[in-house]
């Protein structure tokens, strides 16, 4: 995947929103207090960058 999706458990459909930059596979998603959301773990290719989405 190479672009944040936002998922609407009520149609049960993902939207996509921006591209990350970089592909990742199988990362975890982390609700930062600010509100922003960090991908992290193994499917980040890169070990200098983790995602980070701005709704």
């Amino acid at each position: 995947m190479t672009y944040f999706q936002l998922y609407e458990p009520l149609s049960n459909t993902w939207t996509p929103l921006s591209d990350m930059g970089t592909s990742t596979f199988g990362a975890t998603s982390v609700l930062l207090d600010s509100g922003r959301v960090m991908l992290s773990g193994p499917g980040v290719f890169s070990t200098s960058y983790s995602p980070i989405f701005t709704p």
